[in-house]
């Protein structure tokens, strides 16, 4: 009993932690080869999708496009006005950022927007963030906060001939979906003791 005291004040005080301080993930593209399509992959907690066309692209500083870090994003190679990178979440999120941007300024209108909704396909739109018209450089930072972030929706606003590259997605779980784990941890832990306690007493 003792035992089982001290297991769950350990998995209650990891829950708090939980709470207090969920730990942010970064998709930088670095690890995925250039020119890659990584339409349909799971990247670690997020797959990207391009409903429209079947391709998000890893680029490698190529055509321009360069990159917010590194020099490898991501984009829809068709360059179409309303044309939707789409990340669907394994969990459920609180934070989605993005950068978005050119390596050169083309002399091009542009703009983006950031969108994230409460379901992976359909469902409510949670909050939208949008970049106003600009030359496409320097890249520019997106973010959203709101419960129960299932996807986001980067979308380019003005039709281009050569479109903005997508970096350094960010995206930060729900403390609750974390602690969902934690209790069905203890949930397990207090009928194992049930069951132990039992057996002891038919014995």
């Amino acid at each position: 009993m003792l035992k089982l005291v001290r297991t769950t004040a350990f998995f209650s005080a990891l829950a708090l932690s939980f709470i207090s301080s969920a730990e942010a993930d970064l998709v930088d593209f670095e690890g995925y080869a250039g020119f890659g399509n990584i339409h349909g992959q799971d990247l670690g907690g997020v797959t990207l999708f391009n409903n429209n066309t079947g391709y998000v692209i890893v680029y490698d500083d190529a055509f321009g496009l360069g990159s917010h870090s590194g020099t490898k994003c991501m984009t829809d190679p068709s360059f179409g006005r309303f044309n939707k990178i789409v990340g669907v979440f394994d969990n459920p999120q609180s934070h989605v950022s993005l950068w978005g941007g050119l390596g050169v300024d083309y002399g091009q209108i542009l703009g983006w927007s950031l969108e994230v909704f409460d379901a992976s396909v359909g469902g409510n739109s949670l909050a939208i963030s949008m970049q106003g018209t600009w030359v496409g450089t320097p890249y520019t930072y997106l973010e959203v906060n709101a419960p129960g972030i299932k996807r986001f929706e980067a979308v380019l606003a003005y039709e281009s001939y050569s479109g903005i590259c997508f970096d350094d997605l960010v995206f930060t779980p729900e403390p609750s979906s974390m602690l969902l784990v934690v209790c069905g941890s203890l949930g397990f832990l207090g009928r194992k003791a049930r069951v132990r306690r039992a057996l002891r007493n038919a014995a």
